[in-house]
């Protein structure tokens, strides 16, 4: 096997090499160059070394996110944030919430709320005949509601 027949086969195959190979461990995990390295090691695979090192350099380093969280944390107890804080627009807090009339209770509310505890145990004691006759009393309570509060809307 030579380095450009390992380059052509996909990451499927090269694990599938790479477990047939005695103390190698955890190949699911890596990619597909790693598997290359891998086999060209343990296959005794001449390489050029210029080649197996731009693989590897020309990807940038990943963010560490969790040094990022602590530096953020640490410029927070320091009161560093505080002084960005304090441009900012004042918060939906401070502000006064507007007036809303005040809605009346639907009539519908309550039996609704009974009709859906029916359902619910109608569905564990797998009684599908009144789990289907409750299924549609909510629909239509449903309807009903949808109805008057579109007929509320339209009056006021």
């Amino acid at each position: 096997m030579e380095l450009k027949e390992l380059e052509k086969m996909k990451v499927d195959q090269l694990r599938e090499e790479a477990a047939k190979l005695e103390g190698v461990e955890g190949v699911n995990a890596m990619k597909k160059q790693q598997l290359i390295d891998l086999l060209c090691e343990k296959l005794d695979i001449q390489r050029p070394e210029a080649q197996s090192e731009e693989k590897t350099e020309d990807k940038p380093p990943a963010k560490d996110v969790e040094s990022e969280d602590k530096s953020a944390a640490k410029a927070e107890a320091e009161g560093e944030v505080e002084a960005k804080t304090e441009d900012k627009p004042p918060t939906k807090e401070a502000q006064p919430e507007p007036k809303v009339a005040e809605k009346k209770p639907s009539p519908f509310k309550g039996p609704l709320k009974a009709l859906q505890a029916k359902r619910k145990q109608a569905l564990a004691d797998r009684d599908y005949q009144t789990l289907t006759d409750v299924r549609m009393r909510i629909k239509k309570y449903k309807r009903k509601m949808k109805k008057e509060s579109a007929a509320a809307a339209s009056s006021s």
